[in-house]
């Protein structure tokens, strides 16, 4: 592969933006990569920012992620010893909903967290 600016140099890297090949006097050393321009070299770095930020949040959304069917499951029981306790039998449903509804996602959060372990190994 050549340079696409210098074409009778051979290139020795790729630019991670745009994916032109680079000679040496072309190369801008960017933070996360090599780059061609500085119009690149700032898309590399926004790349990188945004990647950093969806590692961020997907690693605190792993500390919380029990946290909403737990609360599904505690409404429904909330819901159902209430409707029993003023014998309000229209709100036993209601309590019966909440509290599946919450089984059924506390068992689709094991079941992917299960499967991102077996994948991690």
């Amino acid at each position: 592969m050549k340079c696409y600016q210098h074409r009778d140099a051979d290139a020795i890297g790729i630019c991670k933006a745009c994916g032109k090949g680079l000679c040496e006097k072309c190369i801008v050393n960017a933070d996360f990569g090599i780059t061609c321009s500085e119009k690149c070299t700032k898309e590399v770095t926004q790349g990188h920012k945004l990647i950093t930020n969806a590692v961020t949040l997907y690693s605190g959304q792993k500390k919380t992620s029990l946290l909403h069917p737990l609360f599904v499951i505690s409404m429904g029981v909330l819901f159902l010893i209430f409707g029993i306790q003023e014998e309000l039998w229209a709100i036993i449903p209601v309590g019966i909903l909440f509290f599946s509804f919450g089984v059924g996602l506390l068992v689709t959060h094991l079941k992917s967290y299960q499967e991102i372990k077996k994948d991690s190994l």
